[in-house]
């Protein structure tokens, strides 16, 4: 019996793309898997390569897995008809820590501190700011490219590395606050 999970995939900056030709060994303790072809993809938990698919769950087309732990290996294998498949994998859950802070805006670009990061971060100007804080990659953020956050105002970005993400302002007493993992 097929075990069917129909939810819509996260975004992971952690995700590794791989193609499945036959039972393919993908990873051992805790993974999560995004089915990234039509044909879906069979998983089994198993000592040794699997021969069948007896005990195996179907993961259909865009369908993410929950976070699975195998006794043994994790194997894959491409759906019915399909010479072979795509899937994603990523590591275990989410991390088990949060980090939040906040920095007070300044005249030019500042980065946020290099702090790596796996589901992104929200960032969100405080309520007590006096203008817009401006927010943008480092390498082109200005007064003319930032993406204005008003105060109390806040945006969500998919960054792997907090350092990618610059802040500056007119009011140099204004700050953002920042959470994320």
């Amino acid at each position: 019996m097929a075990l069917l999970l129909a939810v819509a995939p996260p975004a992971r900056a952690d995700t590794t793309v791989k193609t499945i030709t036959g039972w393919t060994q993908i990873g051992t303790g805790t993974i999560i898997v995004n089915s990234l072809s039509t044909e879906g993809v069979w998983l089994m938990d198993s000592a040794t390569t699997p021969t069948g698919s007896t005990g195996a769950i179907f993961l259909p087309f865009g369908a993410i897995s929950p976070a699975l732990t195998a006794n043994g290996n994790w194997y894959a294998l491409q759906g019915a008809n399909a010479a072979s498949t795509r899937i994603g994998v990523a590591s275990a859950g989410n991390p088990a820590t949060i980090f939040a802070n906040r920095q007070i805006a300044t005249a030019t670009p500042a980065a946020l501190p290099s702090q790596a990061m796996v589901n992104g971060v929200v960032i969100q100007a405080l309520s007590s700011n006096s203008a817009a804080v401006l927010v943008g990659p480092c390498a082109t953020l200005s007064a003319s490219t930032g993406f204005g956050l008003a105060p109390g105002q806040a945006a969500a970005y998919g960054a792997t590395n907090l350092s990618s993400i610059c802040i500056m302002g007119t009011v140099t007493t204004d700050a953002v606050q920042y959470t994320g993992n």
